[in-house]
């Protein structure tokens, strides 16, 4: 079985505890206490409250899934910095690097917005640049849109649709040819597998899993 801790900001598990605890401290206590067979699953981290302690958690603990989810949105910081992330390019990929330094073999995934207000190609390059350093295993792709009440959705200088949609295609593209990498380093392995479900296109041969 598998367990997925959900939250918008896990990394900000804790802080509201007296006294105050952490979200490596809570993995540590369920790798602890949970059943041999079970696993644990978490998402999602926030950069800007991401510790390195959830890596060594998450390198170290035999139950926690290796996969660590931390959106970026956009590359560029003066993006970033309108959508009020509080992170940078440079410290996103600092993370990034201790990820891949401590637990190299882990999975990362992420989000991304394009077409945010202001976006420029240029801009829009950075977001390129990091997903070319990073090639996350899975991306979730959006096109931004307007949403009631928000800052944003009254800025002047709002992306054409078309231009989202071609940015969007830009990515899509890319996270895919990257996901392909970075599943051929599974070839040739034997690893543990979570059976779901049978293929509903070939029940009688195949099942999915992660």
């Amino acid at each position: 079985k598998e367990v997925t801790l959900l939250g918008q900001n896990i990394d900000a598990y804790g802080r509201d505890m007296v006294p105050k605890r952490t979200f490596a401290q809570l993995l540590e206590f369920l790798n602890a206490n949970i059943p041999k067979k079970m696993r644990l699953r978490y998402v999602t981290s926030h950069p800007r409250y991401f510790s390195d302690r959830v890596i060594d958690a998450v390198a170290n603990l035999d139950k926690v899934c290796e996969c660590f989810h931390v959106p970026f949105q956009a590359g560029d910081d003066e993006v970033l910095r309108q959508m009020r992330r509080g992170y940078t390019f440079d410290s996103y990929m600092r993370i990034i690097d201790k990820i891949r330094a401590k637990s190299p073999d882990s999975a990362i995934c992420g989000d991304v917005i394009v077409g945010f207000p202001g976006e420029t190609e240029e801009a829009f390059q950075k977001t390129l640049e990091i997903m070319e350093n990073v090639k996350f295993d899975n991306l979730n792709t959006f096109a931004y849109s307007p949403r009631p009440n928000t800052e944003a959705a009254l800025f002047e200088n709002q992306i054409p649709e078309d231009v989202k949609a071609d940015r969007l295609q830009r990515v899509q593209a890319l996270a895919t040819k990257h996901g392909l990498e970075r599943s051929q380093r599974y070839l040739d392995r034997t690893v543990e597998v979570l059976v779901e479900d049978a293929n509903p296109r070939n029940p009688q041969n195949q099942v999915m899993g992660r």
